[in-house]
Order: structure tokens, then sequence, then C-alpha cells
């Protein structure tokens, strides 16, 4: 499970850099005074998922990974 959440957490940050790189052009072309707005209501609302996908699954996957390695090390060794 651990390297799962570390690959979702990867996957989502991935996603949200995406999200962040594309910055104004998901933006619908009639937002005033924004450059290269080329997009519509759909990829602007698309862009607006992405992020708040990002914003909360990161942390929920970081917080996670912290626990599971939390309960490892709070094991005793066995040799």
């Amino acid at each position: 499970p651990l390297v799962r959440a570390i690959l979702a957490s990867s996957a989502l940050d991935c996603i949200v850099s995406l999200a962040f790189a594309s910055s104004t052009l998901p933006m619908p072309r009639n937002v005033t005074h924004v450059p290269y707005a080329l997009g519509n209501e759909a990829t602007c609302t698309a862009q607006g998922f992405l992020l708040q996908l990002g914003n909360m699954g990161g942390p929920l996957y970081m917080t996670l990974i912290v626990y599971n390695y939390t309960v490892l090390l709070s094991k005793p060794a066995t040799a």
C-alpha cells in the first residue's frame, strides 16, 4: 500500500503541475484583460477541478504515507 500511495501522490502532483503550467490558457476567450485566454467555460472548470483534486488529494496521500511510516517505525524490531 505504501508504494501505491507514493505513486498516487506523485501522479496528483504531476496533474496539479500541468494545471498550474496551463495558467490562463483554459480561461474563456471572452474574459477581458487576460492574455492568452484561449479556452471556454468547460476548460476553465476542468482546470479548477484538477487544481482542487490535487490540493485536497496530495495532503491526504502524504498523511497516509506519514501514518504508514509512523506505524512501521513504532513497531519493535525483530531479529
